[in-house]
């Protein structure tokens, strides 16, 4: 717990009283190595909903060996890789 506290706080832009947390292994139990995909898929199908957490989230995964992991993520339109965008930058 104490991991995800610091990962969260260094990873706002400025302080927010009451942030939209999530803990998918509530709903789905431990699932192993499938843990990061199942988070940025479900992330990936709540962000763009009102009732969701917004344009960007942050993902912290840790391992029963003292391994972790943080992945800051935002909402972007879908385009191929190396096609141009509306605002002129390309796909990556």
């Amino acid at each position: 717990m104490k991991a995800r506290v610091l990962a969260v706080l260094r990873s706002l832009e400025h302080k927010v009283a009451d942030y939209p947390h999530l803990m998918l292994t509530s709903c789905t139990g431990e699932v192993g190595a499938a843990s990061g995909p199942l988070m940025l898929a479900y992330l990936a199908s709540v962000m763009s909903r009102t009732d969701g957490p917004g344009k960007k989230g942050l993902l912290h995964l840790s391992a029963d060996n003292g391994q972790r992991a943080a992945v800051i993520v935002r909402e972007r339109a879908w385009c191929a890789v190396g096609t141009k965008m509306q605002n002129g930058t390309f796909c990556m």
